[in-house]
């Protein structure tokens, strides 16, 4: 089977074009070709960045170049697909304008990669104004293709996104409930969610994939964390992953941290990996005046393949997003036996969840994010059972998962 997948970007630690953004959608739309390029041949077309075609651990990069979307102008989607998306929201900011023609450029040098490569089905990651260019290419060249949503931008307010990014999402979402657009959804929550939303049970169009952890088996740089932090020998040590923002609410575990019993505060930190996006929302800034403001420790940014050290010698993960598409930092941490606390309400709470590995907090007050921290920290876990347990999320089920998905599309008529 021969797969194309568009993605706005990956991650890529040592290739310039690919570390301008290093996130959680970039790392895991990255695990996903690696892991079905395993099993199957995967080309990537990564659309908001420009470089040279290479080959990596099975999976084919294209080139991106003007010059190459100049060269094939002549096969783009009409200019009136572009205008028409302009038209439809009329709220669209200047910038995104910009970017979408930008994209439509794009259209042509696409239909010739398609019509060359002769694939089995087209993977898109994301929902955004360009897909709706992605699935005119598409339609026009009868190929078929399925779309992963990584989370829901329009149903949350601590997603930074214009309102014409949120309004194409829900009339997305509209299509998809129609049945026009096959997807997949990385948590059994997100699914539920949009179906509740528009008065629709059990699409069959959309499938749950959940995400997987990958690392790899050597852990170099794996005492890193206690010879640069110097924890005592009877510390607790609670990792936090993921950039810092509102949306992930550092915040409020800063603020439940402060509400522990003394004796157990003073033996326990929280370190945070991850950049900083709001110049307002810092660690530095959220613990000022905190009692235990040293107990905070802010790592920023760290490279995936450093981070497994990290949770190899940490004690517990928590992740307490108001928004969550899936929550990886929970499983990674599953991997190395630790156990995890998050909010129940999170899209993938249930296929996360098992009482042997995590932790669930059924309210948002300060008060209940505490007495969570005090039971992850005091409860006595079995960390082979929670590395056992952990395998339901490795790599290659989840290639298979979506194998099964693109078979499924290949065969419907």
């Amino acid at each position: 089977m021969r797969i194309l997948m568009i993605t706005p970007y990956v991650t890529i630690e040592g290739r310039s074009e690919f570390e301008k953004n290093k996130t959680g959608f970039g790392y895991m739309v990255l695990d996903i070709a690696k892991a079905v390029g395993k099993m199957e041949e995967v080309d990537l077309l990564a659309t908001d960045s420009r470089g040279r075609g290479f080959v990596e651990e099975r999976v084919r990069y294209l080139k991106r170049s003007i010059a190459l979307f100049l060269r094939h102008l002549h096969r783009c989607l009409p200019i009136a697909s572009f205008v028409g998306l302009v038209k439809r929201y009329p709220q669209m900011q200047r910038p995104t304008k910009i970017r979408l023609f930008y994209y439509w450029l794009m259209t042509g040098y696409m239909k010739r990669i398609i019509r060359t490569g002769h694939y089995d089905i087209v993977h898109m990651h994301g929902c955004s104004l360009s897909t709706d260019l992605w699935m005119e290419v598409c339609d026009s060249l009868k190929q078929k293709f399925v779309v992963t949503l990584h989370g829901l931008n329009s149903f949350s307010d601590t997603v930074k996104l214009e309102p014409a990014g949120k309004q194409y999402e829900r009339d997305f979402l509209k299509r998809v409930m129609d049945g026009e657009i096959p997807i997949t959804v990385i948590s059994t929550g997100m699914k539920r969610l949009i179906e509740k939303t528009y008065g629709v049970k059990d699409r069959k169009n959309i499938t749950v994939v959940c995400n997987a952890f990958n690392f790899a088996d050597d852990l170099r740089g794996g005492r890193f964390l206690v010879e640069r932090l110097e924890f005592g020998d009877d510390s607790h040590v609670i990792l936090c992953v993921g950039n810092v923002s509102r949306k992930k609410n550092q915040g409020q575990l800063i603020r439940a941290f402060e509400l522990l019993p003394e004796g157990l505060a003073e033996r326990t930190y929280i370190v945070f990996l991850g950049g900083n996006y709001e110049k307002d929302y810092t660690i530095e800034k959220l613990s000022e005046g905190c009692r235990w403001a040293s107990h905070f420790i802010a790592c920023g940014a760290v490279p995936k393949e450093a981070v497994a050290g990290y949770y190899e010698q940490c004690d517990a993960v928590a992740l307490m997003s108001l928004s969550e598409g899936f929550g990886l930092s929970l499983i990674e941490g599953m991997h190395f036996g630790r156990p995890s606390m998050s909010f129940t309400d999170v899209d993938a709470f249930e296929d996360i969840y098992n009482e042997c590995a995590m932790i669930g907090v059924g309210e948002h007050s300060d008060e209940a994010v505490a007495k969570g921290l005090e039971i992850l920290l005091t409860k006595e876990w079995d960390s082979e059972r929670i590395k056992k347990y952990s395998k339901k999320f490795e790599t290659e089920r989840m290639a298979n998962n979506y194998i099964y998905v693109y078979k499924k599309e290949i065969q419907h008529t």
